[in-house]
């Protein structure tokens, strides 16, 4: 009786699913031949409003749920001429949209498919053990192709994961491996990297944004204010201006240069948004905690991304750009899956240097993303000859030459090299200038480090990501692609493949609760009650047997770590109780991005601590503790009620 409850269940939720939408096809005729037009742009408007925005999959269809009403259908692909339809929507309403087709289009298409082409008549894949190892996957060999796909496993004694290496492989995306490392995370520990192992790097590049201020601003329904002016002041005088981000937070330095001198007078912030000015008085800086403040003014959500990409495009990048080509490419196609309701834009930068045939190209925004795929298709690696390249014409070109849209929720940076920018005496000045005119416009720079950078060249992208409200992103050897990559200098990173972890950070950026509540929570793969480790499901060898747990040794001592703690309620409106299983230093409170909030010190076995989130805006928080060389988390949905 229940499963045919259930079977009943799932029919009527299916119908229900599909009872109001409109399906279609985009196609088109290549050589007499109809083709269908993948990734082709798909956008909803009701009267002027955009409601909906999606691409066609590989087989040229798109599916859209809506409610009943007229709808106008826009669709775009890049070299054919957009076409309109006017649809009403009371069931399913199957639609074929026909482009017709132009001879810019078909020669598109027709590059396309020699593309494809090539790809298909690749060398046979020549899989080879070549001992490229990532140790942070469990106790277990697991062998895959270069796309991720499963191919076979085998038990190990010393918890290695082996990724086979194929070097006659064609360039795809899914294949490039990567950390991150997020500085606003571990904010002590950046501090003192900058006073030890990186100092040299810091007086080489006169560059350490200091003096940190950080500022949360939620309106009075609790819901984060996006993309607020929020100005630091000394004795009335501006010193540094940046936007909030999608969590309501700005990032504020008063010193950017090493050598900067350090003004002395009254600190104050000043907010602008919808019309409104506040101003903060008693401000202090981030070691003393977060200068919080309410603002009351409506919900107010933009629905607009701007996303840029700016490749180094040198010879030396030869190794690794076609891979990186491929990857952006997908991101993008990837990136409009996380929220149909956001409407993306795409812009790319190709840099060189000086002395060679160009030194920067761009293409401005465009939400046609065959129209930024095809950019990028057309240009390859070249020129170049010396280690240091243009990357402050690239960093000019991006901020300056691109049309980025104001009234975004988010904007994003994403600066690919292997080379730093050559450094005479007056780089320091030009590079605080960038990082200053970035944050002013709310453009959050993350670098994504290839093979060949050296430590200074680490250094000046952790701290550009940083003075910008970035991340900083970086290959590693896991994949077996490319030339060497160095070690970053941190503590613990977790590897991932770049794509996911791109499109994680996207997510991540752009993720506002919406005002009704009514927004789907992203799906951060995460536990929402409790979190254990060794995680639950990791498997020894092929029998379900959970595997033996890591050796931990937070006090120098071989005592075999079993973690396990509890919290509740989720959702919560303020407070959330928690519980561990044993004594633990302490257990850290983030924003979704990973950003460090607060810590919760010496916690003791079974006892239930509370803590207190109704001083944030409606989010989601994560709650995390450190492992060995990972960290392990778990999220709080904090819905606040009016």
């Amino acid at each position: 009786m229940k499963k045919f409850a259930l079977l009943i269940l799932t029919v009527v939720s299916s119908t229900l699913g599909f009872s109001q939408c409109i399906n279609g096809n985009m196609n088109t005729t290549l050589e007499g031949e109809s083709v269908v037009l993948k990734y082709g742009n798909v956008d909803i408007y009701n009267g002027d409003k955009l409601v909906k925005s999606v691409i066609t999959d590989k087989f040229g269809n798109f599916n859209v749920k809506l409610d009943t009403g007229t709808y106008r259908c826009v669709l775009n692909y890049s070299g054919f001429e957009t076409i309109e339809k006017n649809i009403v929507v009371r069931g399913e309403e199957s639609v074929d949209f026909k482009v017709a087709e132009t001879k810019t289009g078909t020669e598109g298409l027709k590059k396309e498919k020699i593309r494809e082409e090539r790809k298909l008549s690749a060398p046979a894949s020549a899989y080879t053990s070549s001992g490229i190892v990532d140790k942070s996957e469990g106790r277990k060999i697991i062998l895959t192709d270069e796309g991720g796909s499963f191919l076979s496993s085998a038990g190990s004694t010393d918890g290695d994961r082996m990724v086979l290496s194929n070097k006659n492989r064609s360039a795809s995306y899914g294949s490039l491996t990567a950390g991150e490392i997020n500085d606003y995370a571990k904010w002590s520990m950046w501090n003192q990297y900058t006073n030890n192992e990186l100092k040299a790097s810091a007086t080489h590049w006169n560059l350490c944004p200091k003096n940190r201020y950080t500022v949360l601003l939620q309106n009075q329904d609790g819901f984060p204010i996006v993309n607020a002016l929020v100005q630091l002041k000394v004795d009335g005088k501006a010193k540094f201006e940046t936007k909030t981000d999608n969590t309501g937070k700005a990032e504020l330095w008063l010193t950017i240069m090493l050598t900067e001198t350090l003004v002395k007078g009254r600190v104050s912030i000043d907010v602008s948004t919808n019309g409104k000015t506040i101003q903060i008085r008693d401000v202090k800086q981030f070691e003393s905690g977060i200068n919080k403040a309410v603002v009351e003014v409506s919900c107010e959500q933009s629905t607009e991304v701007d996303i840029a990409f700016a490749f180094d495009a040198t010879g030396s990048m030869g190794d690794e750009l076609e891979y990186l080509q491929a990857e952006m490419k997908q991101i993008m196609f990837d990136a409009k899956k996380i929220n149909d309701n956001l409407s993306f834009r795409f812009a790319n930068v190709f840099y060189r240097d000086s002395s060679d045939e160009y030194v920067t190209k761009h293409q401005d925004f465009t939400s046609v993303l065959t129209e930024a795929s095809s950019y990028i298709d057309e240009q390859h690696a070249g020129g170049g000859g010396d280690f240091p390249e243009a990357v402050d014409a690239a960093l000019d070109a991006a901020l300056n030459k691109l049309q980025w849209n104001e009234n975004a929720r988010t904007r994003m940076l994403f600066l690919i090299l292997d080379a730093p920018p050559h450094n005479p005496s007056e780089m320091p000045e030009k590079l605080k200038k960038y990082i200053e005119l970035a944050a002013k416009k709310g453009i959050r720079i993350i670098p994504i480090a290839s093979s060949g950078i050296d430590k200074n060249t680490e250094y000046f992208l952790r701290a550009l990501a940083l003075g910008t409200n970035g991340t900083y992103t970086f290959l590693t050897n896991h994949s077996g692609i490319g030339n060497g990559h160095i070690d970053p200098t941190t503590d613990k990173y977790d590897v991932e493949t770049l794509h996911d972890m791109l499109v994680r950070l996207i997510q991540s950026f752009t993720y506002i609760p919406d005002c009704e509540n009514q927004q789907q929570e992203p799906d951060l793969n995460l536990p929402d009650s409790s979190v254990q480790y060794p995680f639950p499901g990791i498997l020894q060898d092929s029998t379900d047997t959970i595997a033996e747990p890591i050796r931990f040794n937070p006090n120098n001592t071989s005592d075999t770590l079993k973690i396990e703690w509890s919290y509740y309620p989720n959702p919560t409106n303020g407070i959330v109780n928690i519980i561990v299983n044993r004594d633990i230093d302490e257990l850290f409170i983030s924003d979704m991005t990973g950003k460090e909030l607060f810590t919760i010190k010496d916690m003791k076995k079974d006892e239930i601590r509370r803590i207190d989130l109704s001083d944030y805006p409606t989010g989601i928080y994560l709650i995390r503790y450190p492992i060995g060389d990972k960290w392990i988390s778990g999220k709080v949905v904090l819905h606040r009620t009016s």
